[in-house]
């Protein structure tokens, strides 16, 4: 950037927001930067280019100037950069690293530079420092999407990603479709996640499914929400134990097919380094299948070893309790025999 950066206090009047439009509301973001512009001031400078006095055309701190209008501020610090508005596009394209701008907004710059101002994809790609590929992919964005979707991404009811691995291949084969689909996002505040789940079944649908998935997008997620609750219900259900067995038949079916597959991946004239790296992974696999081996018999064998010895002691003591002998009978054993008695008598009364 040629020339000096002047900096300057500017009032909040006189900014001309021009290229408001190719930023993305951000309400919440605008909020915590107001309470952090109450509590340690102005941060950062914002950006501006000289526009017809005493006008500034803002090019570079839109969430700063929302959050000075929650703050009721008059003024703010600006770096006034001594540049065209197209050359001080490309500088806030160019130093996107610093502050990471979303694909929208830099598609909707790089429209601006391309109709506004009249250059060409190449000298954009050159001024900005990106690949000329990058700069296509960032116009097809916008291109893929029909100006009721690029309104809803720029309120914020519709992500980027959404927009682009929903609503853009939506749009080009079902215009009326994605049209629709855009409108329930906005009434309903569908999420990204719910939007993939619904694209996902859109596309295995058939035409009558999908007609009925659109006209009431709503009824279809909350069929979704219901059998993701009978699922979970079920799992809690049917505890570890049912979980365990679904897996040891994911292993069966796997190992069924390594068994098919083993003529394919091992075959003479392999190379060594080939064949070492399918043994040791074999090896490996082994190995952990030995050890839930061990496992498993060392538990069965507790269980084996355990309860049948617990279940006798407990038959014997209530089949034998009627043939223990009493406390009587014992002391009866205990007293001394007359035929002991005289035998020890007899070898009391013999000399030393």
């Amino acid at each position: 950037m040629s020339g000096t950066i002047t900096i300057k206090l500017v009032e909040i009047v006189h900014l001309c927001l021009s290229y408001a439009h190719t930023r993305i509301e951000r309400p919440r973001q605008i909020i915590r930067m107001a309470e952090s512009l109450k509590r340690y001031g102005q941060l950062s400078p914002i950006g501006v280019v000289a526009g017809k006095h005493p006008q500034f055309v803002l090019m570079d701190g839109y969430l700063r100037v929302g959050a000075a209008h929650i703050c009721r501020l008059d003024t703010l610090t600006a770096h006034v950069w001594p540049v065209q508005e197209k050359e001080a596009l490309c500088q806030v394209l160019a130093k996107d690293a610093a502050r990471q701008f979303d694909p929208f907004e830099q598609g909707a710059m790089l429209r601006e530079l391309l109709n506004t101002h009249q250059l060409t994809q190449r000298q954009i790609a050159r001024q900005i420092g990106k690949h000329p590929s990058w700069v296509t992919r960032r116009l097809s964005l916008l291109d893929a999407l029909s100006p009721t979707a690029v309104a809803a991404v720029r309120r914020g009811d519709l992500s980027s990603w959404a927009a682009c691995r929903v609503i853009a291949p939506l749009a080009r084969a079902n215009g009326e479709h994605a049209d629709a689909l855009v409108d329930a996002i906005k009434h309903q505040g569908v999420s990204t996640r719910q939007l993939e789940t619904f694209w996902n079944h859109y596309q295995r649908a058939n035409r009558t499914v999908r007609q009925n998935m659109i006209a009431d997008p709503g009824l279809f997620f909350k069929s979704i929400q219901a059998k993701d609750n009978d699922k979970r219900a079920q799992k809690i259900k049917d505890g570890p134990e049912e979980s365990w067995r679904h897996d040891a038949c994911i292993v069966r079916h796997i190992l069924r097919r390594l068994t098919q597959n083993a003529p394919t991946v091992l075959y003479p004239g392999q190379r060594g380094l080939d064949r070492t790296v399918l043994l040791t992974a074999f090896s490996d696999t082994q190995t952990a299948w030995k050890q839930l081996s061990s496992a498993m018999r060392r538990l069965a064998d507790e269980k084996r070893t355990r309860s049948p010895s617990r279940a006798c002691h407990a038959k014997g003591r209530m089949q034998h309790q009627e043939d223990c002998p009493t406390d009587e009978d014992v002391q009866k054993d205990r007293t001394p025999h007359p035929c002991r008695q005289a035998s020890a008598g007899h070898r009391a009364a013999q000399p030393v």
